[in-house]
């Protein structure tokens, strides 16, 4: 694989200058919690293609942080090339699909160049974004509130404005949605409103097979995920130069994964000062 193919324009690394801009996370509540479990997907042509555009592109020239478990959906395609900057419509591109793999099928991402989603034991989708620009502690907050596990039923207390004409382009809860529904009576629906929401938000995210960056070994992502408080990162990483004006795109986000590991698997972030009753963090949640 020739080197240029992993070289980024200049117009590039001034994009990706700030993307990998440390997110630091706090937390609110003082009681005792468990790690969360951070992981990320790499969408790309095979394994070792996308060890090297991590290796060499987001951790060397991005300089970015990736200190996570990455494993890789090695079934991406390339469409057409990306853009550094585009318009989407109910989270999908108006110029187009710029790509398909497996995982952004299962699960209708629309072929973004990131997201990010937060899980709870149970593997359903609780917390979910593809915006570059976010409010990421109300995100972290979810986290938090899962791994605290309230009346061992996983309760969150974040809520969330009904998205945009952009569609994905904010972050949602599945409290949002289901309180979203309950409005819906009072509200008028021209038909669009339906499609701002992501689908799978508050379902078990589907199973699929995915590879470990380390050393190919094929394994489910329920396996992975099974009963840990998960943020899930799905981003792009392929060899083809058509997608590198994406890069800094999902190096913003892949930061906000990196962020979350820091604070709640390293546990860098110290306790809050809200004690939170009824938590219990080392129980599982009831069916």
């Amino acid at each position: 694989m020739k080197k240029a193919l992993f070289t980024i324009s200049i117009l590039i690394l001034f994009l990706a200058a700030d993307a990998f801009a440390a997110q630091k996370f706090s937390r609110f509540s003082s009681n005792p919690i468990g790690k969360l479990n951070v992981v990320g997907i790499a969408l790309s042509e095979d394994t070792a293609s996308a060890r090297k555009v991590i290796d060499e592109i987001l951790k060397g020239q991005m300089r970015g942080e990736m200190n996570f478990d990455i494993y890789v959906d090695p079934t991406y395609k390339h469409l057409k090339s990306q853009k550094a900057f585009d318009v989407s419509f109910f989270g999908s591109s108006v110029t187009g699909k710029k790509y398909e793999s497996n995982a952004d099928s299962l699960l209708n991402l629309k072929a973004n160049p990131a997201t990010i989603m937060i899980l709870d034991r149970r593997m359903r989708i609780r917390g979910f974004s593809q915006a570059l620009f976010s409010d990421w502690d109300e995100l972290g907050k979810v986290a938090e509130e899962l791994l605290l596990n309230i009346e061992a039923r996983e309760i969150i207390t974040v809520d969330c404005k009904a998205p945009d004409n952009e569609g994905l382009s904010t972050w949602q809860t599945d409290l949002g949605k289901d309180n979203a529904a309950r409005k819906k009576g009072r509200t008028f629906d021209f038909g669009a409103g339906k499609l701002y929401w992501y689908s799978l938000l508050g379902q078990e995210i589907p199973n699929f097979r995915i590879n470990k960056l380390s050393d190919n070994a094929e394994i489910n992502l329920h396996d992975v995920i099974r009963g840990k408080v998960t943020a899930l990162i799905v981003f792009i990483a392929p060899a083809n130069p058509g997608a590198a004006n994406a890069l800094p795109g999902a190096a913003s986000l892949i930061a906000v994964a990196d962020g979350l590991y820091r604070a709640f698997s390293l546990m860098e972030a110290g306790p809050g000062g809200k004690e939170i009753p009824d938590a219990r963090p080392d129980g599982q949640a009831a069916k």
